[in-house]
């Protein structure tokens, strides 16, 4: 990719306005965990053989990524409602064990300030409903892409990027898309599922679940993981494809 000199004065120079204009939402108050507390429980027994055995995303999507990309170094990604550096995070495992590198983006400044502690990768604080992102993508060596994360909470800012993004010229390996349709209707869901179809892309696992009141119950079913065919091998994904499931029950 190329080191854009900072993604802070990209955005002055290419969107003067909005960067002048966002505001950000108060700080929320969470726990925070470590990297050593990660690991400790994202620690899973896996079903399949996985070039990495610990997790740091909210249901294991950095394990979806790097498993049927076969362990691949050195990749690229869009990381778009980065949330923190570390923990509930699906690119720190691809950045810090793998050598991968991309942009993220967060509307929260105490997030962002976050990494740029702990992550070596370029982070924007911006509203990502006011992103020229064909024109971020550009500034990447090549229209492929290996991963891209749309996780921004918020409808409006969900459509907004994925109609604009030029799906026929940049191409994505993977896809995580959070579309939270416990709490909305099949409406933005079907409409990603549209754009994807048109473009080539299979829907390998289906509406992943957040864990129940129980380890036994499914409930809230929250996202879609897409894959590409022509950089994926169906070997590769294949054996992680369901519907209506958890995380953990994903690989182990």
């Amino acid at each position: 990719m190329k080191k854009i000199k900072t993604i802070c004065n990209w955005i002055k120079e290419t969107n003067p306005k909005n960067y002048q204009n966002c505001t950000s939402p108060e700080a929320q108050s969470a726990y925070v965990a470590s990297s050593d507390e990660v690991k400790e429980w994202g620690h899973i027994t896996l079903k399949y053989d996985n070039p990495a055995d610990v997790s740091y995303s909210q249901s294991f999507q950095d394990l979806f990524v790097i498993s049927v990309l076969d362990g691949k170094r050195n990749g690229t990604f869009i990381d778009l409602g980065c949330s923190y550096p570390i923990s509930i995070n699906n690119t720190y495992l691809l950045e810090s064990d793998f050598g991968w590198s991309g942009v993220a983006v967060d509307i929260d400044p105490d997030r962002t300030s976050e990494w740029k502690v702990d992550r070596d990768c370029d982070v924007i604080t911006f509203d990502a409903g006011n992103i020229d992102y064909n024109d971020l993508l550009s500034q990447f060596d090549s229209t492929h892409i290996d991963y891209l994360s749309i996780d921004v909470d918020n409808d409006e800012t969900t459509y907004f990027i994925i109609d604009t993004i030029d799906f026929s010229k940049y191409e994505f390996s993977v896809i995580t898309f959070e579309h939270n349709l416990y709490n909305t209707n099949d409406v933005m869901k079907n409409h990603m599922k549209d754009i994807m179809e048109k473009n080539g892309y299979i829907l390998a696992v289906e509406d992943v679940c957040n864990m129940g009141s129980s380890n036994d119950s499914y409930q809230d079913p929250f996202e879609d993981w897409y894959i590409n065919p022509k950089y994926v091998n169906e070997d590769s994904w294949k054996k992680y494809e369901s519907k209506y499931k958890k995380g953990v029950d994903i690989f182990s």
